[in-house]
């Protein structure tokens, strides 16, 4: 076997491990994880997290808007 021959095989065996499928269906987190994530920033940033009922609502529109799947 050539150097080149084996140079091939390594490329495509590596091609072959990086690709990924964006087929699969998209992550939306939970209200749960959202939220907590959420307030986090929020609370780095010095800003006031929102209460649940509100960020309730901005997580609906969120996942009604498409906010999450738009990397599709």
């Amino acid at each position: 076997m050539t150097r080149e021959t084996t140079l091939e095989k390594e490329f495509l065996r590596n091609k072959k491990q990086l690709e990924f499928d964006f087929s699969e269906k998209p992550y939306v987190p939970s209200f749960d994880t959202w939220y907590a994530e959420n307030s986090h920033e929020k609370r780095q940033f010095q800003e006031k997290p929102y209460n649940k009922r509100r960020a309730l609502m901005v997580y609906k529109n969120l996942v009604e808007t498409g906010f999450f799947t738009r990397g599709k």
